[in-house]
């Protein structure tokens, strides 16, 4: 019996993403179902959902699947809490850290679980967090866990720290993750962007291999079915050549029987007429010795002798006609010889051409079975090359593989305080190099040109300059972006924005530049 597959639904922050068809049905520990989606196991859901922001698994540590028609063992859904909620004590929670981040596990009931995930969101910010179905790195199970969103270059004493005391009371610490980034980093801006960038280079590298990768193996399709299509040509054409020596063979074995056999005929006439004229020559001699014997009148000794000497004419015809019939024979014989020979090239040429035809028949079952690989080679390209685009698109991680791009801006911007907004922003610009530049220019705080249509202060709005006509790259709008910032002691507070229209940049400029 085989695994149980099921269509799945891929969902990320409410929205749906992708449907994965046909995925078989794994076991994560002993007690959950999971599928397989972008290389990582995510727990299965009701209504055959997975959510990217659940928290997933490798492939290698879930080999079991759940067999078909038996029943599937559901993640358990998000269960709503009750408020009022004040505090933890210490060996009620646990901050584990691993590869992916940095974890707060902890047991509570249903109505206190809502609550610290509520406390943690507010005092140190939250990526998610879930009922949890594995042990942590103490050793002990709890009930839940809450991935926290500060930097992951944290030491686990600096996060522990962190978390206690906004565990301690329902009063949580106004800390977030991107004051803890800015303050934990001292690395130069411009290596912060280079390293930035390499790493987009470096995925949109391993995109275009992909691509060409995949090009490759439909052109290696391609010559293979046109090299099958030639193979399947030959084949047919041996096939007729086979059929024509096998048909020109029995016709020349039907030749040589029928001559075997008329020879073999003559044969056996020619003997019987040999036979007939030797015992009529005996005859004549005996009634010739008679005749002597008795002596019989010369008129009948003159006639005896006429017969005699018609008998011998008649076994002179009769041996000539023998000997024709051993000629004749012996003629049959050779044509038979020869017929044989060629029968024995036609029995060697018709087995060449089975040979032949054999080999050819496994090249093309090799050839198929080849092109059969190289296309599920293409699918599973293209497939990794789709979920991996969808992944890009909806700006979930890669499955603890590589971090957020966002994240990782947010955290090597350090002079430069931006919001979230304004980050985005940047990351939709289908060519922030320009910005990149500005923001260098900003940073290192240069001194920059004040020139009308590019580079001017903003009206009503003391202390903020304004860049114009950032060049994005965008299509139709190519100078669309605009930069605004507002220089500190320690840095710079910079707003960046795509600008739709004239309305639309006052109404920015109103609600972001106090």
């Amino acid at each position: 019996m085989g695994s149980a597959k099921v269509d799945v639904r891929v969902m990320s922050q409410g929205r749906e993403l992708d449907v994965a068809t046909s995925r078989p049905v794994r076991l994560i520990g002993s007690e959950l179902a999971g599928v397989v989606y972008a290389g990582a196991v995510f727990p299965l859901r009701q209504g055959n959902v997975i959510d990217l922001s659940d928290e997933s698994y490798t492939k290698e540590s879930c080999n079991a699947f759940v067999e078909d028609l038996q029943p599937i063992p559901y993640a358990l859904e998000d269960q709503a809490s009750e408020p009022e909620w004040v505090g933890l004590d210490d060996d009620a929670w646990y901050v584990e850290t691993n590869k992916w981040g940095h974890y707060v596990v902890f047991d509570a009931s249903e109505e206190d679980a809502e609550e610290v995930a509520a406390v943690l969101d507010q005092g140190l910010g939250l990526i998610r967090w879930d009922a949890s179905h594995r042990v942590a790195d103490n050793g002990r199970r709890y009930d839940w866990f809450a991935r926290l969103s500060v930097s992951p270059d944290l030491d686990h004493d600096s996060v522990v720290a962190m978390v206690r005391p906004v565990l301690a009371s329902s009063e949580s610490v106004a800390l977030t993750g991107y004051e803890v980034v800015v303050d934990d980093l001292d690395e130069p801006l411009r290596s912060a962007f280079r390293m930035v960038w390499a790493r987009g280079s470096r995925l949109d590298e391993e995109n275009e291999w992909l691509k060409s990768h995949a090009h490759e193996l439909h052109d290696s399709a391609q010559a293979i079915t046109t090299e099958l299509d030639g193979l399947r040509v030959d084949h047919a054409e041996v096939q007729r050549d086979l059929m024509r020596l096998r048909a020109q063979a029995d016709r020349s074995l039907g030749r040589i029987s029928g001559l075997v056999e008329e020879a073999k005929r003559a044969a056996t006439r020619h003997d019987r007429e040999l036979s007939a004229a030797a015992s009529e020559n005996a005859d004549l001699a005996i009634r010739l010795l008679q005749a002597q014997s008795t002596a019989q009148a010369t008129n009948d000794g003159a006639d005896v002798e006429r017969r005699i000497a018609d008998a011998n004419d008649n076994w002179a015809a009769a041996e000539a006609a023998h000997q024709g019939a051993v000629a004749q024979l012996q003629a049959a014989r050779s044509e038979a010889a020869r017929a044989s020979e060629e029968r024995d090239r036609y029995e060697q040429s018709v087995g060449k051409l089975t040979e032949e035809q054999d080999f050819l028949q496994e090249a093309a079952a090799r050839l198929e079975q080849e092109k059969e690989d190289l296309t599920g080679r293409i699918a599973e390209f293209e497939r990794q090359s789709q979920e991996e685009r969808t992944l890009r698109h909806a700006g979930v991680p890669n499955t603890g593989k590589r971090k957020s791009v966002q994240e990782e801006l947010t955290r090597l911007l350090q002079p430069l305080q931006l919001d979230e907004e304004s980050i985005v922003a940047l990351l939709d610009f289908p060519q922030p190099q320009v910005a990149l530049r500005w923001l260098t220019r900003i940073a290192n705080k240069e001194s920059i040109e004040i020139r009308a249509g590019i580079h001017t202060k903003v009206a009503n709005h003391p202390g903020w300059w304004e860049i114009h006509k950032v060049h994005i790259g965008d299509k139709g709008n190519a100078a669309a972006g605009r930069i605004y910032y507002q220089h500190q002691q320690d840095g710079a507070q910079v707003r960046i924005h795509r600008k739709t229209d004239d309305a639309d940049q006052r109404q920015y400029m109103k609600r972001e530049l106090r």
